[in-house]
């Protein structure tokens, strides 16, 4: 049986129609081999998140939620407390945990708006935007029990593996609470590779200078481009 699929405006419920077909479908998990390869237990998120040998990469914040259903970008929020938000800004250094009207970005994933934003601007740098792999943590709850063989990601993740389009990255599977959308995703022809850990506040993104440059361009979408230098610095997301 297909697990439902859900897709959430504001993060609210509702049934997405998306005209290329946003349907994910399981797959054997043989399907995250590929990544599971190219992925190692180390410090540094590049390596442990998505695989290191992309030429470029780039860190995605999803926005906060506060108490009123508002969405504040990260960089509004550092600035009220008079510093600037970079790819290397840890999310302990924005929050104000004692504000009752300040809320958190979702943890292990994007929000609705963020991926469907970031889906359309990885979909110009792939030549399989039609067939995409998608990993979902099997740990989460209320999430469908894997009918497959699962794939494993550093450290000792289980992931069931789905396939949709690339659009297919704003979808959740479950039903609430479990509605969660994809931890990792990446195309067929292994162009770009999307990834968060499940405790993450924000995502890696690596892929090609011009899709790295799309993602940075994209104005529905809170991006930094990791350095060089931060490369081999970069630890929490």
């Amino acid at each position: 049986m297909r697990p439902t699929v859900h897709g959430c405006l504001g993060d609210g419920i509702g049934i997405v129609n998306h005209k290329d077909d946003p349907e994910l479908r399981e797959v054997d998990g043989t399907a995250g081999d590929w990544l599971a390869q190219r992925l190692h237990t180390s410090d540094t998120a590049i390596g442990r998140v998505v695989p290191s040998d992309y030429f470029a990469y780039a860190r995605v914040f999803p926005p906060v939620v506060d108490g009123r259903g508002r969405r504040h970008r990260w960089s509004a929020y550092a600035a009220e407390a008079g510093f600037d938000v970079s790819a290397g800004t840890p999310w302990d250094a924005i929050a104000r945990r004692g504000d009752p009207e300040f809320g958190e970005p979702p943890m292990g994933s994007l929000d609705f708006l963020t991926a469907s934003a970031l889906a359309g601007a990885v979909s110009l740098h792939t030549s399989t935007a039609d067939s995409c792999f998608f990993a979902f943590w099997v740990g989460y709850a209320g999430i469908p029990v894997p009918t497959m063989t699962t794939a494993v990601f550093p450290p000792s993740r289980r992931m069931s593996i789905f396939r949709g389009s690339v659009f297919s990255a704003s979808n959740s599977i479950g039903m609430p609470p479990g509605n969660r959308r994809a931890v990792r995703w990446w195309p067929e022809d292994h162009a770009w590779c999307v990834g968060a850990d499940i405790y993450s506040r924000s995502v890696l993104v690596g892929g090609s200078a011009k899709c790295i440059d799309t993602i940075l361009s994209n104005a529905e979408v809170e991006a930094y481009r990791v350095n060089d230098e931060l490369r081999s610095e970069l630890h929490a997301l």
